[in-house]
């Protein structure tokens, strides 16, 4: 799936606009960026897609000035849609997203980060003001006081966002560590010393969604990745990443993802199949 869009909100097309490429293979994470970019003076978002294969065919086409890739998606991952990207484009900015902190850390990604030069790495689900902070900043009006230098950045695991108070990080790194119990929110609020009032609503305001929305969508990006890179049964897999209730499980992620799991983890081994044949396609 993929699209080529058009300016909108009455700008004028004679203008040099920035253009910008969106892609996940999760059409709400997509709606988020674009919505962001749009609300942006002089940014556009010029296509989108949910596969490597077809978003690296865009940005071939538009030779795009920013593209989002999701690390996760279709026969053709965003490292992979990076390479070709970079290969036919030096000067593209490539910001990394990924719901897994796993998928920037390590040796072996951060080497690879550095050869694909990619400019900063974003952990799902991504803020609004961030988003739009990165762009403005590679327009060269960024509204953000805050520089990472590369030095800092080769030994950050992911690029941390600066301005998010100290009890939501907080938050955040407990949730990490326990999603597969049953949190909820006077347990989190609890360990950020807030009351449940005032947590839910700091919460809200600076990840963008509310605490049981980002914990269900950790426990699907998690179910997705053992869909796709393990054996274990779906029974197994939805406890344990947190549904007590298999049958809810499958319900929620066909609801939220647009496949049972079953489904989701034959295509997925459809994707593999075909990835030896898209790599001979574009190299």
């Amino acid at each position: 799936m993929f699209a080529l869009t058009c300016p909108r909100g009455g700008r004028s097309t004679g203008e040099r606009m920035f253009k910008v490429v969106v892609a996940d293979d999760e059409y709400l994470e997509r709606e988020v960026i674009k919505a962001a970019v749009r609300d942006i003076k002089g940014a556009i978002v010029a296509g989108e897609g949910g596969c490597g294969e077809a978003v690296a065919g865009i940005c071939l086409a538009l030779k795009p000035d920013l593209v989002f890739l999701n690390c996760k998606m279709g026969a053709v991952g965003g490292f992979e849609a990076a390479g070709l990207i970079r290969n036919s484009n030096r000067d593209v900015v490539i910001i990394m997203t990924s719901a897994d902190e796993d998928n920037f850390s390590g040796d072996e990604n951060a080497k690879l980060i550095r050869s694909l030069d990619v400019a900063e790495c974003m952990l799902k689900p991504i803020r609004t003001e961030k988003i739009k902070n990165a762009v403005l900043k590679y327009l060269g009006r960024s509204e953000s006081n805050v520089r990472v230098s590369p030095r800092m950045k080769k030994h950050l695991r992911f690029y941390p966002d600066h301005v998010m108070s100290k009890e939501i990080k907080h938050a955040l790194s407990f949730i990490d560590g326990h999603y597969r119990e049953d949190i909820r929110l006077p347990l989190i609020a609890g360990e950020a010393n807030m009351s449940s009032y005032y947590f839910s609503r700091l919460f809200k305001k600076e990840v963008g969604v509310n605490l049981s929305q980002y914990i269900l969508h950790k426990r699907l990006e998690i179910a997705k990745q053992m869909l796709a890179e393990t054996e274990r049964t779906i029974v197994d897999i939805s406890v344990s990443v947190g549904f007590r209730e298999h049958n809810y499980f499958g319900k929620t992620f066909k609801k939220f993802i647009g496949a049972t799991p079953s489904e989701y983890r034959k295509k997925s081994a459809l994707f593999r199949e075909e990835r030896k044949g898209v790599r001979e396609k574009y190299t």
